[in-house]
């Protein structure tokens, strides 16, 4: 299996280049469309791209999502700043055949701030939180598929 290897200069590089990547939408545009042709078009859009990418995902990217209830859980509920955090986390796990590695995506949450402290030391005891959380899931991954460099300046 050949690695990848990405050279970033700073942690904020975009990856993705494109032909049109400063392109402005006019300020009349209608973002919202709420007739009733446009609702039923964005549902069987929505199904079909839904039922397409799930299947693309599982069988030619092979990824798995684990614990991903905890999402739908509070789907109903709605979230604001802080209220609560979810975190993601990408590993990749060797597979039995086949040469690319497995994907497992891996759902962790919701965690909420202590109300009991301030703003300030809640944002630092989420991050605290979900940084451990993510480190200890990335532990789970048992191969390299991507290698992350930063480029050196010569």
């Amino acid at each position: 299996m050949s690695n990848k290897i990405r050279y970033y200069n700073s942690f904020i590089d975009d990856f993705v280049e494109s032909a049109h990547q400063n392109f402005k939408i006019a300020d009349n545009y209608k973002w919202v469309r709420t007739d009733l042709f446009s609702r039923c078009m964005s549902a069987l859009v929505y199904s079909v791209a839904f039922i397409a990418s799930s299947v693309y995902c599982r069988i030619f990217l092979h990824t798995r999502f684990k614990n991903s209830r905890a999402l739908r859980k509070n789907a109903q509920n709605g979230a604001f700043i802080y209220v609560p955090v979810f975190c993601m986390t990408s590993t990749y796990q060797k597979r039995r055949f086949g040469k690319k590695p497995n994907l497992v995506i891996y759902v962790d949450g919701p965690f909420y701030p202590d109300a009991s402290l301030s703003a300030k030391r809640q944002t630092a005891l989420l991050h605290d939180t979900v940084y451990n959380t993510m480190k200890k899931r990335s532990e789970k991954s048992n191969c390299q598929y991507i290698r992350y460099e930063q480029e050196r300046n010569m």
